[in-house]
Formats: C-alpha cells, structure tokens, sequence
C-alpha cells in the first residue's frame, strides 16, 4: 500500500499497482490497453475534486486542455474546443459522490490524521 499523488500512475503502467485512483492513469497507459482496464465509480459515491484554470481574455492563442482522464466537463462550452468526445463516466454516475467542503477549524485535525494514515507502514 502506498498514499502517493503522481508516481502511481507510471507504477499502475508497469503492472506495479493493480488498484489505483484516480482514472487519470489512462495518460500513461496506451489507449490499445484501455479496454484491459476496469474503470468504475462505486453506487454509494466516493470524493470529487475540481480542477481549474484560468486563461486570460487577452491571449492571443488560448487552447483548451484536452484532459487525459477522459471526465465530462462541467464547462458547457469546452466540449466545442476539445478532441475528446466520449468521456469515461457522466455527471450522473457522480450523483452519490461528495466534495471536500472547507473543513474549517478541523483542517488541522484533518491534516494530522492523514499523516498518521500515510506514514503507517
């Protein structure tokens, strides 16, 4: 068991890990092998995250960012300037899951108990 937030996705790739998360593992892995793959949300829900970025209303050549992890956006007019189409889940099979809310005076808490879980060995 490891906690680590970018080297499982090359580790997963080199058959390493077996079970991993999240789904953006499919940058490393060719798409020839994705159907090898098992990819699912659990019914009861698990925790989203919100990527973000920003591009300036000036830029001469502003692109958006075809993501690797295949999710669907919730940017209703990014879908005209990606090349994915098909993403792996929709915003249905998320309907049970739950964001990180700010957690207030338990960050500390919260931080404190996560490295208890990582440094457990």
């Amino acid at each position: 068991m490891k906690f680590d937030s970018e080297s499982f996705k090359k580790a997963f790739s080199r058959d390493e890990f077996v079970v991993v998360h999240p789904e953006n593992v499919f940058a490393e892995i060719g798409k020839e092998k994705w159907s090898t793959i098992g990819f699912f949300i659990p019914a009861d829900g698990g925790m989203m995250y919100i990527d973000n970025m920003v591009i300036p209303s000036g830029s001469k050549n502003a692109v958006f960012l075809d993501a690797f992890s295949l999710p669907p956006t919730t940017n209703t007019g990014a879908s005209a300037y990606t090349k994915t189409t098909q993403p792996f889940f929709s915003i249905d099979d998320l309907s049970n899951s739950d964001n990180i809310s700010d957690l207030g005076p338990d960050l500390e808490l919260y931080n404190q108990l996560w490295q208890t879980i990582r440094h457990q060995h």
